[in-house]
């Protein structure tokens, strides 16, 4: 789904440069829809790549601090878990106060579709809501795995 949103950004932006440089007329709802879709495809698929362990990280130091000190590891992985989670926490909240001050106040994208504003910014809240459980079920994960680290240890 990404990878369609991608090419479907590209596009866009490839024919705009080209209406806007060689016809002289730009979409006019390029950058609306462009703007739109990178929001969906940074927000929506951030949930899955860490579920998944997709997420950028340093192999380099991971997999050594991993193989040599395993428990080393698995606190840094709380710490980076629980900074995500005030990460996504904040971006929760920040998402919701534009919700609700862009319903309020009736704001819309300054272009020729006039999208609500509540409408991008829903789509970063349902992103970062499922970024938060994401993080929050990893952080439960590490701390179980610590635990069962210790019984099989005694």
């Amino acid at each position: 789904m990404a990878t369609v949103g991608t090419l479907l950004v590209v596009a866009i932006v490839f024919c705009n440069v080209i209406a806007r440089y060689l016809f002289n007329t730009p979409f006019h709802w390029a950058e609306e829809v462009t703007s739109i879709t990178v929001i969906l495809i940074g927000f929506f698929p951030a949930a899955a790549l860490l579920r998944k362990g997709w997420h950028v990280k340093f192999d380099l130091v991971s997999d050594r601090i991993e193989s040599r000190l395993p428990r080393v590891s698995n606190a840094l992985q709380i710490l980076v878990n629980l900074c995500g989670i005030a990460f996504a926490g904040i971006i929760v909240w920040q998402t919701g106060i534009n919700i609700l001050n862009s319903w309020k106040f009736n704001m819309r994208e300054p272009s020729m579709l006039g999208t609500p504003l509540w409408v991008p910014y829903s789509y970063m809240l349902i992103g970062s809501i499922l970024l938060l459980i994401a993080f929050s079920c990893q952080l439960f994960d590490n701390i179980s795995q610590i635990k069962g680290a210790r019984k099989s240890e005694s």
